[in-house]
């Protein structure tokens, strides 16, 4: 029989997946909720390209929160961050620039520091 052809294939498979640029996979939309006795708070990154060719991006960051006082909920507060970051093909991150935070990217999401974000878009 002829096996060697389609392992041949099968290796020729796995190593272009290998070698995807996965700087491509890694804009969108991304979410996270948290609660916890004192503040409920939910957290929107939106990862865009500035110059694919530098690998920068732009990560905005939006976070909405409710202070928890004697169990009663204050009213909606709202931030927003944005900063640069840039692709770092070896380790597989984006590095906030001048600040060092990273970003890894996980099956499905991304953690930023601890926090685990889903990809919704």
């Amino acid at each position: 029989m002829k096996k060697y052809p389609l392992i041949y294939l099968l290796f020729l498979c796995l190593w272009i997946a290998s070698c995807t640029d996965r700087s491509q996979q890694i804009s969108g939309l991304y979410i996270n909720h948290g609660e916890s006795e004192y503040s409920s708070a939910d957290d929107t990154l939106y990862i865009e390209p500035l110059q694919l060719n530098a690998k920068t991006y732009t990560v905005q960051q939006r976070v909405g929160f409710q202070r928890i006082r004697d169990g009663k909920k204050l009213p909606r507060e709202f931030t927003t961050k944005k900063w640069m970051a840039t692709w770092d093909q070896d380790k597989q991150v984006l590095t906030q620039d001048g600040f060092g935070n990273q970003i890894r990217f996980i099956p499905g999401g991304l953690l930023l520091e601890t926090a685990k974000y889903k990809k919704v878009k």
